[in-house]
């Protein structure tokens, strides 16, 4: 296998977790269009209750919200109720990159390269780098866990193999 040009090791806890799934969940593009349609359905919504008395359109945003709020802590449980399964704690995660391609390492074992030519973009959010593939899988890297190069030599280093910053 190639030289490891990047190694970045971290602990999966819950702050970690929570922070790429806010991401997913209210970060990302898509989403906040359908925040901004709720959101005007809402005052559309108001408007409707001080006219008509109708309830309905008030509450159909207000769902929608509160169930994303409650699809992303359950998601963020289940994350965590696996690592808690698979390793008995937090899981330790070390990922790493080469000319090519990235694999994780885990226990001692190494898992297949997957090459950088289906990875897309990254998005940065306050300690992680995400990178996005092809088929919508995120790689992540956290911003102080590099063991091997540096977080800036990092984005230079995607930034050769066209993976550009995404949204």
């Amino acid at each position: 296998s190639m030289e490891t040009l990047f190694e970045n090791t971290y602990t999966r806890d819950r702050e970690t977790v929570k922070e790429v799934y806010a991401y997913g969940f209210f970060r990302r593009p898509r989403m906040i269009v359908m925040y901004v349609l709720m959101a005007l359905l809402f005052v559309h919504g108001i408007l409707q209750l001080v006219i008509h008395r109708d309830f309905f359109t008030v509450f159909l945003p207000l769902l929608f919200v509160g169930l994303v709020i409650i699809r992303y802590f359950r998601t963020v449980n289940l994350v965590l109720q696996r690592d808690q399964e698979v390793s008995g704690g937090d899981l330790t995660v070390t990922i790493c990159a080469t000319e090519n391609g990235l694999f994780m390492k885990h226990a001692g074992e190494t898992s297949s390269e997957i090459s950088l030519t289906h990875m897309k973009n990254y998005v940065t959010t306050k300690h992680c780098i995400m990178i996005h593939s092809e088929s919508k899988l995120s790689y992540i890297f956290r911003k102080d866990g590099f063991t091997k190069g540096t977080e800036q030599e990092f984005y230079k280093f995607l930034l050769s193999k066209g993976i550009s910053r995404g949204r």
